[in-house]
């Protein structure tokens, strides 16, 4: 999981603390990135992240080419199975198969992609969302490809 939980909540990241005109200090109202927060990203995230902004990017960058690659291939798939449902050439059973196996790629896609955060709330958990993605879609490969 990440390293932050237990520890910070949403609000701590996205609704950094700001000071009023009379020095006080309280919490934002308005919902940010981090990144966007230097005032943040200097008092608190600096303590253990020598440059967040490049690790989060770095992160980004990892988990959306993924995600994207992943997308576009359940979307191969997506027209490959309406073919093969239209030819007929699987039996019931063995359609039926693949029909879960593609719902349980796309569920674990959709989860990374609508997650929000682009693998930086919690890389390793969109890392093994999207594996899982991946292992079912070479479970329908092989069978769609025979």
């Amino acid at each position: 999981g990440s390293p932050h939980a237990g520890m910070l909540t949403c609000a701590d990241c996205h609704m950094g603390k700001t000071k009023a005109e009379d020095g006080t200090t309280f919490t934002d109202h308005y919902w940010t990135s981090p990144l966007d927060n230097q005032e943040l990203l200097d008092s608190s995230c600096a303590a253990c992240h020598k440059n967040l902004a490049a690790e989060v990017e770095a992160v980004h960058e990892r988990i959306n080419g993924r995600t994207d690659e992943l997308g576009e291939r359940l979307a191969a798939l997506d027209d490959k199975l309406a073919e093969t449902v239209a030819a007929g050439t699987l039996g019931e059973e063995e359609l039926e198969q693949v029909r879960d196996d593609f719902r349980s790629a796309q569920w674990y896609w959709d989860f990374v992609f609508v997650e929000n955060g682009d693998g930086a709330h919690n890389e390793k958990l969109a890392t093994q969302c999207l594996d899982s993605a991946e292992s079912y879609m070479e479970k329908i490969e092989a069978v769609l490809n025979k």
